[in-house]
């Protein structure tokens, strides 16, 4: 491993400004917008799964308590694309953008524990809303614009232990900021000159919290491991300032008028997000096959949306994966040492439109491809998913996209003591 390499890689991951996503996604326009749920190369392409399903040769970002299985220093990191589609009546919409999705890094400390850390990508949000109306007895118009962009990433830093052969425990501490701008543009068509108000709001939020997590092993014969997982995500209580600003033109562009709101500056808002609760099994032989199923369940009760005051009702998600190798230890036939993998997941959302509920679907693939050393390799998955309301009715919008990953995993053995002879 070059440390050079790893070093720009790392000064260029980390600047906060790359960690975002430009696709036009309106349902990410509720709550903090559209979650990633600490997915990895790995994890990916099995549905996103993790919670109940560990590796010895790439990273779990999903349950710390795995973290004892990597034996070697590693480091990943995965680079995110998406390919959206809009589709609302007979109107289509397209879009594409790419992004670093997540670095991570992870340290053996002999046999018992493993340290790691990592930032993430962890909510985004980007959208843009146009609606238009006429005003009545007029022969004007109102042009609504509405767009949201920013998000939020996570830095973390998580230990995991083994106690005994048949119990692991972790826990993550998260450090979760980032910044969300909205603007709304209404144009007022009267006569020749068309008037035009703008309002901008700017939330920067700061907090922290704490994941821990457990797994259960049960070792089976022909080096098999039976696994159960369980991890808690405390919710994240949101804490930051806003601001917003008015401002009127012309078509043209000059100012009319301009103004602060009557919000101070700086003043402190919140924003929730729910508790969390998930947990898995899975089926595992050593360096050979794995596969497993997860739930995750969203305590979003109690929950407003801060924007509409709209009550949130508790959601759920299901995943299902595997992963296969045929022979890690072939000598001849390299595609005998590749990952593959397969994955699959169903999805609710806490709210709906129109009073119609709004769910998602999605399958998974990837594969890992062997480098030399150790257990380095290069991964990519790809997802196909399905956005949209389970009725569908005048003006329902339908999101279709195609994800795709692309990233490394360099392992090795560091500090390791030179034997004189």
């Amino acid at each position: 491993m070059k440390r050079s390499f790893l070093a720009y890689l790392f000064i260029l991951l980390f600047s906060t400004s790359n960690l975002a996503q430009t696709n036009n996604t309106p349902y990410s326009s509720i709550g903090i917008g559209e979650w990633y749920d600490y997915r990895s190369l790995r994890s990916f392409g099995m549905g996103d799964l993790g919670i109940g399903s560990f590796s010895q040769t790439m990273l779990n970002l999903k349950n710390p308590a795995f973290g004892t299985f990597n034996k070697l220093t590693v480091f990943e990191f995965g680079v995110l694309g998406k390919h959206n589609e809009i589709r609302q009546n007979q109107n289509v919409q397209q879009s594409f953008a790419a992004s670093p999705q997540y670095l991570a890094f992870s340290f053996p400390l002999g046999n018992y524990a493993t340290v790691g850390a990592g930032i993430t990508s962890f909510a985004r949000t980007n959208y843009v809303v146009i609606t238009s109306r006429y005003i009545p007895n007029t022969a004007s118009f109102v042009i609504n614009n509405f767009e949201g962009s920013g998000g939020l990433s996570q830095a973390y830093f998580s230990s995991s232990f083994r106690i005994g052969n048949h119990v692991r425990l972790g826990l993550q501490a998260n450090y979760t900021f980032g910044t969300y701008n909205y603007e709304i543009k209404s144009v007022l068509t009267e006569g020749n000159s068309p008037n035009i108000a703008q309002k901008s709001e700017a939330f920067v939020y700061r907090t922290w919290n704490f994941k821990p997590a457990l797994a259960l092993l049960l070792p089976l014969e022909n080096e098999k491991t039976l696994s159960l997982g369980l991890v808690y995500q405390s919710a994240l209580d949101l804490k930051g300032t806003y601001q917003v600003n008015y401002l009127r033109t012309t078509s043209a562009g000059v100012p009319i008028s301009s103004s602060k709101g009557n919000t101070p500056a700086n003043t402190t808002v919140d924003r929730k997000t729910p508790e969390i609760l998930q947990i898995g099994i899975g089926m595992q032989k050593r360096l050979h096959y794995s596969f497993g199923i997860d739930f995750d369940f969203y305590q979003w009760s109690g929950i407003r949306n801060a924007d509409t005051n709209q009550t949130f009702e508790n959601s759920f998600r299901v995943k299902a994966g595997a992963e296969y190798i045929p022979d890690i230890n072939a000598v001849f036939g390299y595609f005998k040492r590749v990952t593959y993998r397969l994955g699959y997941s169903y999805q609710t959302y806490p709210y709906q439109i129109n009073d119609v509920d709004l769910d998602e679907i999605k399958f998974h693939a990837g594969i890992s491809l062997p480098m030399s050393q150790f257990f380095s390799r290069i991964s990519l998955g790809l997802a196909y998913g399905i956005r949209n309301p389970k009725q569908n009715f005048q003006s329902s919008i339908e999101e279709r996209y195609f994800q795709i990953m692309f990233g490394m995993t360099f392992s090795e053995r560091w500090f390791i003591k030179r034997k004189l002879f």
